[in-house]
């Protein structure tokens, strides 16, 4: 069982990330964690992978790790049987390569590998060697009290004197129009250029001040992260500017950072001293997630002049758009918020205790029926708003610049939270129980002159709206359109097949008016739907994130409008923002990382996964392990697997990585898997081959016994049956 601290993050060509661990290497590829304990049992300090080998150094020793054909790892010491002695308590802390060469380093020494010649050479110190760096193909090391060093020949060569930098400890170095920029532990960053050390950016080392760095990297984009000890991470721009900090306040499970990765995908691993974090800096999901359970569940939500409104089960609460602050609450919204409009130039707050109008963080209670669901304009009434109550409908009415209630509409008293008009004194009302209605208004909306329940089957969870001048309902069997002419609803095949079926978790559909955008929401999606170029057929485009993941509230499901491209989705714990400029979907490659085999009771064994094999007919339950290696948390992947020779249909999808088939009969078999990843299928079918024998009884030497002896016992029944009835003719 791995231990808590990782000191070292680095990668494969096939994605899997490996860390050095305080109990052996440890690896990752987003389906499995697996640990290969160091052969001497020591700590690992370093890991990096160099072509198709893992390097890594550990406690009087350094070598490599390379895969087996049973899809584990082997490792192989490079300092047995060698010329050299390493030294007594010496532990490796860093790898690097260059060329054809393998650099480890120790507090005393740094070791260079050939590797073609499989030779050593060793620069050896009487001081500290705190670091070795890698900076355009150039090695550098700093020696304790010395200054900064560069290795050329396989020899050292003095490059920075010590007093040019007061002492300081070097944690890297990086390049910068051909000068070097140092980073120091704690007095920030300098640039050494023409022999002269001064500092790079007062803004940077203001930015760095009181912090203690232990490691940093430069990042794809030319930015900065440095991990910190007590104080989590930080990034800077390349020109030095503050983007951001995060800390165990903001979701780090330590503050101590000892390693960083970013990884082919963008992805930033973070090596801490109590765990491993992931994140992607560049991810086109970004969480806001209510630690202290200020907020709540989010039910609705609206950006009025950069201003963010969220609606919860706890109230209305607000903030400036963009900014790192807290969420304000507005007094007096204590409760329920079940809906916020922008109508007539006023915000709108459909409550538990009725309707509030938001202006400069207050809002002002209209009296009136308690239990607002929903609020509508209609059509050629500037001074009127359609109000949907607990108990029906109701009317405001806005004279002399104030909104007031004016009267509840009599004749219908069922709760009418989703309703949209047909014409200005028509309208249809959803409820979820009791079906769908067709209410006929009086010309004054002081009266329902009369309604009729639609004959269309209610459902939990529907939801009416109106789309391109189309009113749509939506439930567990599908999306429905409204024929205004017959009075119906119709269903619409292709809207329909999003949602329905196996596929349902809830009939909420919302509409952005501002980029003319329908959104739904399905058990493994968040989909919208644009009207097609080219075509009268809709383009419909979905978003991977399953509905455990995105934690909405069922039924509830809300999304906004930030940007052109950018929305903010409400959960039971905060908010999830959508880029969907970010947004790009690619099909990933799926691999057999292990197959084994057993009989009854006994333990598995494991095979070569590159080449088929023939198993013993007692040896007829076989295991495969399979895997995709996306670390992207809204990815869920799945997988379906099919046994050719024994049964050709897929299975269904499941997020199992691993099948495991028991007393399978004699015969060849081809054992085949695909995965779905990010909303992707895998651009590969990943299978294996193998075969399980007869049993002996049905091998052809004994199919040829069974004959022969089936023929002797007819010869010996003939013959005695002869032998019989001579005797019994002779009496």
């Amino acid at each position: 069982m791995a231990e808590d601290q990782n000191w070292s993050i680095s990668q494969d060509r096939d994605g899997v990330i490996y860390f050095a661990n305080n109990k052996g290497l440890l690896s990752y590829n987003s389906a499995r964690w697996e640990l290969f304990p160091t052969p001497n049992q020591s700590i690992l300090r370093s890991v990096c992978v160099i072509n198709d080998k893992i390097y890594s150094g550990s406690y009087m020793d350094f070598g490599y790790w390379g895969k087996d054909n049973l899809g584990g790892l082997t490792y192989k010491s490079l300092t047995s049987d060698k010329d050299f002695k390493i030294k007594e308590d010496e532990e490796f802390w860093d790898i690097v390569g260059v060329e054809d060469y393998i650099l480890f380093q120790s507090l005393d020494r740094i070791y260079i590998y050939n590797v073609n010649a499989d030779s050593f050479k060793i620069i050896d110190s009487r001081h500290r060697i705190n670091k070795i760096f890698k900076t355009n193909e150039t090695i550098y090391f700093q020696k304790e009290g010395y200054g900064i060093y560069e290795i050329q020949n396989g020899s050292e060569r003095l490059v920075i004197p010590e007093d040019k930098f007061s002492n300081n400890e070097i944690i890297n170095i990086y390049s910068i129009d051909n000068d070097l920029l140092l980073l120091t532990k704690e007095r920030g960053l300098f640039i050494y250029s023409e022999g002269v050390i001064s500092i790079w950016n007062s803004n940077a080392n203001k930015a760095l001040e009181g912090l203690s760095i232990y490691n940093s990297i430069r990042l794809s984009d030319g930015s900065f992260l440095f991990g910190t000890i007590s104080e989590g991470i930080i990034q800077l721009s390349s020109d030095g500017k503050k983007i951001l900090k995060i800390n165990k306040s903001d979701g780090l499970s330590n503050n101590t950072v000892l390693s960083l990765l970013e990884d082919n995908k963008g992805n930033i691993w973070l090596g801490l001293n109590n765990g491993i974090n992931i994140m992607n800096l560049d991810s086109p999901y970004l969480i806001y997630k209510d630690k202290q359970g200020v907020l709540g569940t989010i039910y609705t939500s609206i950006k009025v002049d950069n201003y963010l409104y969220l609606g919860s089960n706890q109230g209305l609460f607000f903030k400036r758009y963009g900014e790192g602050s807290n969420f304000n609450f507005i007094e007096g919204t204590k409760g329920q918020v079940w809906s916020l409009n922008y109508l007539k130039g006023e915000i709108f707050c459909g409550h538990d205790k009725g309707t509030f109008i938001v202006k400069n963080g207050k809002a002002n209670l209209i009296k009136g029926d308690i239990g607002t669901w929903a609020i509508k304009e209609i059509k050629d009434k500037p001074n009127l708003l359609l109000q949907g109550n607990y108990k029906g409908l109701s009317i405001l009415e806005k004279k002399n610049e104030k909104w007031n209630y004016r009267n509840k509409i009599d004749g219908f008293n069922i709760s009418s939270r989703y309703l949209d008009f047909i014409e200005s004194n028509q309208l249809l009302i959803s409820h979820e129980y009791k079906g769908v209605y067709k209410l006929n208004i009086s010309s004054e909306y002081k009266k329902i002159m009369n309604y009729e329940k639609l004959g269309i089957d209610q459902g939990p969870k529907s939801s009416i709206i109106k789309y391109q001048n189309s009113i749509l309902y939506s439930n567990r069997g599908g999306v429905y359109i409204y024929n205004k002419p017959q009075a119906i609803f119709y269903k619409d095949s292709t809207l329909s097949s999003i949602i329905e079926g196996d596929s349902y978790v809830s009939g909420k559909l919302i509409y952005d008016d501002n980029n003319n955008r329908l959104w739904c929401f399905s058990e493994s999606d968040i989909i919208f739907v644009e009207p097609g170029k080219l075509s009268e057929e809709p383009k419909i485009n979905k978003i991977p994130i399953p509905n455990q993941l995105r934690n909405s509230k069922v039924g509830y499901e809300n999304i906004l409008s930030l940007a052109d491209n950018k929305y903010l989705v409400g959960t039971a714990d905060g908010y999830l923002t959508i880029d969907l400029d970010k947004h790009k979907q690619s099909s990933k490659s799926i691999g057999i990382d292990k197959v084994s085999y057993r009989s009854l009771h006994d333990e598995f064994v494991l095979v070569n996964i590159n080449k088929p094999i023939e198993l013993d007919y007692k040896s007829n339950s076989i295991l495969f392990r399979y895997s995709v290696t996306d670390y992207n948390k809204f990815s869920a992947t799945k997988y379906k697997y099919r046994l050719l020779g024994f049964y050709d249909k897929w299975s269904n999808w499941s997020s199992e990585s691993q099948t495991y088939i028991e007393n399978l009969p004699h015969g060849s078999y081809k054992f085949e898997v695909k995965a779905l990843s990010s909303g992707e299928q895998s651009n590969n079918i990943a299978s294996y081959e193998f075969s399980i024998e007869k049993p002996w009884y049905l091998h052809t030497v004994a199919i040829i016994f069974y004959v022969l002896l089936g023929l002797a016992l007819i010869f010996l029944i003939q013959y005695f049956n002869n032998k019989y009835y001579k005797r019994e003719n002779k009496n």
